[in-house]
């Protein structure tokens, strides 16, 4: 069985097995073959086989470079996305640290997506062991001014995701510049760490840019579709504020406010704050888990809030399939 035999049976159940250990077995000089049939193959089942042997089997050692390459290389988006895909699941760090200044906007972008994957600490996960969270961020930050938007949105995000180690270098960058990394820093620095994260001036100039913003804000739809909600019948926010004992009242526009929901929401359920949305159609909302029914940490107190503001105002409460009237 040849190499080009050997790809072809890896769509076989009966031969597929076999066709994988001959393909494993012939190192580098199948890398070539296997990349031009992942690009071809029209077969799902096949791509991800092709994808186990460069990841696995063959390994980074003998094939990262040539798919790092031909990503480089790539003439459509299909073509990118598979070598994307191919690429990042290597889970290389250095590797992937290394590739963050390739000439290739595909490249450095599926770089940084490959540290956000492999080093992530959000969502309760660990630091990697082994790996240098100070280079790694160090590498990051230039491409939040990546001249390509996606590369440098995408190292916000990952940088975003890599936890309270970000925060130090990303104030620097706000106090010290270079100023094209100012921006981007301060939304990265919001995004992981939230108010805590921010210098004292970073927070009085985001708190005077909301003082400008609020008077003409405007509600957004929402479509977060794990959160929780009141829908309060009233216009009076602050009345709200004080029935539910919110304190610490800070203002925000809709799409700070939504965010926060959305980060606390996915964040393991960050119970300490709420948003009060402007009133739209008489009709006032809080956001956020502290309003879940079904959560058993918030079941008992939500309903005794909900039966205490029932008496007040009309009362609408969803959360997934519950709807309390």
């Amino acid at each position: 069985m040849d190499t080009q035999d050997a790809i072809g049976a890896l769509g076989d159940p009966g031969l597929c097995e076999v066709a994988r250990a001959r393909l494993a077995a012939q190192g580098r000089a199948a890398v070539g073959p296997l990349i031009r049939a992942l690009l071809t193959t029209d077969s799902v089942q096949v791509r991800a086989r092709i994808g186990g042997l460069l990841n696995r089997d063959i390994g980074p050692d003998l094939a990262f470079e040539d798919v790092l390459e031909a990503l480089a290389a790539a003439p459509d988006e299909t073509s990118r996305r598979r070598l994307g895909s191919t690429f990042t699941a290597f889970r290389s760090v250095d590797r992937f640290v290394d590739a963050l200044r390739h000439p290739s906007p595909a490249v450095r972008s599926s770089a940084a997506f490959g540290i956000q994957s492999v080093c992530m600490v959000a969502f309760g996960r660990s630091p990697r062991p082994g790996v240098d969270y100070v280079r790694v961020i160090e590498a990051l930050i230039p491409l939040l001014g990546d001249s390509d938007p996606d590369v440098a949105q995408r190292a916000e995000w990952a940088l975003g995701l890599l936890g309270p180690a970000t925060h130090e270098p990303l104030r620097r960058v706000r106090a010290h510049g270079p100023g094209r990394l100012r921006a981007r820093a301060l939304a990265t620095l919001a995004a992981s760490g939230g108010e805590e994260a921010l210098s004292a001036a970073d927070r009085a100039a985001v708190e005077r840019l909301i003082r400008v913003k609020v008077p003409s804000d405007r509600a957004r739809p929402l479509d977060l579709c794990s959160a929780s909600w009141l829908a309060v019948h009233t216009e009076d926010r602050q009345s709200i504020a004080r029935a539910l004992g919110l304190h610490e009242i800070r203002p925000a526009t809709f799409a700070l406010g939504y965010d926060i929901v959305a980060h606390d929401t996915m964040d393991c359920a960050e119970y300490g704050r709420v948003y009060v949305t402007p009133a739209v159609g008489g009709w006032t909302l809080v956001l956020g888990p502290w309003c879940s029914p079904v959560d058993p940490e918030r079941a008992a107190d939500v309903l005794a809030v909900v039966t205490s503001l029932r008496k007040c105002w009309v009362i609408d409460q969803l959360q997934g399939v519950v709807n309390w009237r």
